[in-house]
This record gives structure tokens, sequence and C-alpha cells, in this order.
């Protein structure tokens, strides 16, 4: 039985209809992942649409917020991380994520060609899924050029920001 996902009650027996109310996932504890053979460890992440509400340079087509668990992807990511993905080591990145819970890593060029700096608020319309966008406030405090993670480079500005205090705000 894997645990991940239901869509309610079951239909009564010999009928093939759908259950009432909304599709919801549930997922097994996430310490489950580490009884799978061959996985020494885990994080969790999550891609979310985000689109910058007040500014923004045009020439972003696909935004997008990367959400993670900060200290379990720390551990994981350590090792893909390279020199040339930000100016400074990857611990110092996850550091200046940790400063605050509504911490906010963006990449250096969406810095410059929006005149912001590493401090500055960044309001992000953020939306999970089918949900309504919802306007969430982070507070820059780092800056990559590059992020360990498989997936953002289908992104033109990816965003990344602490899942619990996203999802606190999402509701």
């Amino acid at each position: 039985e894997s645990g991940l996902s239901s869509r309610g009650p079951a239909p009564p027996d010999g009928q093939n209809v759908p259950a009432p109310g909304p599709d919801f996932l549930i997922f097994p504890p996430v310490e489950r992942h580490l009884e799978i053979p061959g996985v020494q460890n885990y994080a969790r992440v999550a891609l979310l649409s985000a689109t910058p509400s007040e500014v923004i340079a045009a020439r972003y087509t696909r935004q997008g917020l990367m959400v993670i668990d900060r200290s379990a992807f720390q551990v994981v990511a350590a090792a893909a991380f390279r020199q040339d993905y930000a100016s400074i080591s990857f611990g110092q990145l996850m550091n200046d994520l940790a400063r605050s819970r509504d911490g906010l890593l963006v990449r250096g060029s969406f810095l410059q060609d929006n005149g912001l700096s590493i401090g500055d608020p960044l309001s992000l319309a953020v939306r999970s899924g089918q949900t309504p966008e919802i306007p969430i406030t982070y507070t820059i405090r780092g800056v990559f050029d590059t992020f360990p993670i498989v997936g953002i480079e289908a992104i033109d500005q990816p965003f990344i920001g602490h899942m619990e205090y996203t999802f606190e705000r999402l509701g």
C-alpha cells in the first residue's frame, strides 16, 4: 500500500462514480523515504507558480517559487553545489536564507534588472495547483546564479524560499 493519494471515500460497489468533495493527497511520513533501498537522506521541495507583484523586468516569462525545507535541503544538496553557482559558499547561502522566516534567494541578474538589493521586500503572487493566487511578501536575503536542484533550469526566474513560511501563508 503506497498511501500516497486518495479521492475521499470509495463509491458504492458496482458504481464507477467519483466521490463528492475536493481532491486531496495523503502523504506517508517523509521518514518512510529512508526505507527505500539506496535512499540515504531526503528533503522536501515544492515548485509553485509565483509572479512578482510590483516590479519587474518583462523578460522573465517563466517564473517560479521553489520552496524548501532549508535544514534538510542543505544536507542533501550541499554535495551538488559548485563554486560557480554563487559568489559565496552553499552553507553561507543557506545561512542567508535562514536569517528570517520570510527570507528569499534570487538570481543576481534579477536584482540588477529591477534595481533591488538584499534586504528589500518582494511581494510574490503565489499559487499552488489550482488555488487562487495569494500575495506573499518575502525579504530578499541572498543571491545565486545557479541553484542545485533538478527542474529549476526550466524556470527563467526562480525564487527560493522557506516551505513552512510559504505554506502557512497559503493556508
